[in-house]
């Protein structure tokens, strides 16, 4: 896809990785850019700093974890700008502390739906937009921590496990809808969600033995992954996963993973 002059719609796009894809794609020559998140202070400053690199954007006051939300969202896209062509279903968050199993009932809830509603409203509304107007692509945020287990926060990585077969299984929308599916999977970055997996100050204890094995992404390098997946219209029903560079011998990696089971082939058309 060519960004240049496309529409995009960003949830979690006031700050860290939803913010840093915006400005890629304002960089890229992005039309319009729409912000939803539910920080109406920093989601208005993102919306300044994206004018300021020439492009047009709004802010949308977004509950990703509300349908009706989520539609209200991509309506203000139409509405200001006609069509929506990139979907970046971010927005997330981790249980903080206490941990688990020690965290309150509705704080689970909280995650699930949020991490894992969000992408799947997103998408679904998505659909019914970028219908309309020929097509587009929808970009889902998940973790490498999908591929293991997080006994301290399994919410968070279940949640983005789920978001990882979700992304898969839309592969057959390329077919019917002109649509590309995939997910970014970014490894650890250095974002706000850090200390929220703690008390807000400061990261969880029991993420600090890996925050001290390993460099931290910045929020440019997964947006350098988001907008090469965007550009390249080969890689539909992908999950790339962003390494941590002392993982990869010291430079940031990209693993491009895509689930090869005979029906995503078949579903491919091939």
């Amino acid at each position: 896809m060519d960004i240049a002059g496309k529409v995009a719609v960003v949830t979690g796009g006031s700050a860290g990785i939803g913010l840093a894809i915006a400005k890629a794609l304002a960089d890229a020559g992005a039309g319009a850019i729409v912000i939803g998140d539910i920080d109406d202070t920093k989601g208005e400053a993102a919306v300044a700093g994206i004018i300021d690199k020439g492009a047009k954007s709004v802010y949308k006051h977004t509950d990703v974890s509300n349908a009706d939300k989520v539609r209200a969202l991509y309506e203000e896209a139409v509405n200001n700008f006609g069509q929506v062509d990139i979907a970046f279903n971010n927005a997330g968050i981790m249980l903080g502390e206490p941990g688990w199993p020690d965290v309150g009932i509705e704080q689970v809830g909280r995650v699930v739906k949020i991490n894992l509603l969000g992408v799947m409203y997103g998408t679904r509304v998505a659909v019914d937009v970028m219908s309309k107007t020929g097509g587009g692509i929808v970009i889902n945020t998940a973790s490498p921590a999908g591929f293991g287990p997080m006994p301290n926060d399994p919410m968070y990585s279940s949640t983005k496990a789920a978001i990882i077969n979700f992304s898969f299984s839309c592969v057959t929308l390329q077919a019917s809808h002109n649509i590309r599916v995939n997910t970014i999977m970014p490894g650890v970055t250095d974002t706000a969600i850090l200390n929220k997996s703690g008390d807000g100050n400061a990261p969880a204890e029991w993420l600090q033995p890996l925050l001290g094995m390993i460099n931290i992404l910045t929020v440019e390098d997964i947006a350098k992954g988001a907008i090469d997946v965007i550009e390249d219209d080969s890689r539909v029903g992908e999950a790339l996963s962003i390494e941590n560079p002392a993982e990869t011998g010291g430079e940031v990696g990209y693993i491009r993973l895509k689930d090869n089971t005979a029906f995503h082939e078949r579903a491919l058309g091939r």
